[in-house]
C-alpha cells in the first residue's frame, strides 16, 4: 500500500506516533498524535500532508469552499437564506448539483454555482421594479 516509514523522534514525550495513508495515492505518513486516533482521522491528516495530484485537487476544492462560505456571509450575513446557500457549497463544488437559487423576497435572490473556469460563484441579485396603474 504505502512505503515503509523511517522512525521519527517524538516532539512531545506523551505523544504517540501513528501511521496514516493518503486517501488518494496510499502513501503512508507518520503522524504524531496526543493519543490513539481512529484510522479515518489519521488518513484524513495524511491526505492533507500529501502532495499527490488527488490530494492537491482536494486541497484546492476545500480552499474554494471556504472562500465561497466567506462570500456568502459577506453578501447575505447569517440569515436563513445564507444557511441554505452554505449547505449548497459542497454539492456545487463536487458538481452534484449545477446551482442553487434562493428567493429571499423583496426582489432579492441569492445564487451559487460553479463557473466554466471551475470557480464557485456567489451572486446576490436585487431587482427594483417601478409600476404605475390608472
Amino acid at each position: 500500500m504505502g512505503e515503509a516509514s523511517i522512525p521519527v523522534k517524538k516532539q512531545v514525550e506523551s505523544s504517540e506516533i501513528q501511521i496514516g495513508f493518503c486517501k488518494f495515492c496510499g502513501q503512508s505518513y507518520q503522524l504524531e498524535t496526543s493519543g490513539v486516533c481512529g484510522q479515518e482521522q489519521l488518513d484524513e491528516w495524511a491526505s492533507e500532508k500529501c502532495d499527490c495530484s488527488g490530494a492537491k485537487k482536494a486541497k484546492e476544492m476545500k480552499i474554494q469552499e471556504v472562500k465561497a462560505a466567506g462570500n456568502i456571509e459577506k453578501l447575505f450575513g447569517k440569515y436563513d437564506a445564507a444557511q441554505v446557500l452554505l449547505a449548497a457549497v459542497h454539492p456545487v463544488a463536487i458538481c452534484a448539483i449545477d446551482s442553487v437559487t434562493v428567493n429571499i423576497g423583496n426582489g432579492v435572490k441569492g445564487t451559487i454555482k460553479l463557473t466554466g473556469k471551475g470557480k464557485i460563484q456567489v451572486k446576490k441579485t436585487t431587482t427594483m421594479e417601478d409600476m404605475m396603474e390608472n
